[in-house]
């Protein structure tokens, strides 16, 4: 009866260095206010198409 046993890896693999990612200058969430001004004033269009 053969027991099969794992083989251990001739050579150790190496990890992947982890590059740190660079949060862009300025307030973090500032990309949320954006989103929110972009969106008052598609409402703001919308409503003054609508009032035409």
């Amino acid at each position: 009866m053969n027991a099969a046993t794992p083989e251990p890896t001739p050579e150790p693999t190496a990890e992947p260095e982890s590059t740190a990612t660079s949060e862009p200058e300025g307030q973090p969430g500032f990309g949320a206010v954006i989103a929110l001004v972009a969106l008052l004033g598609a409402a703001l269009l919308a409503a003054r198409r609508n009032a035409n």
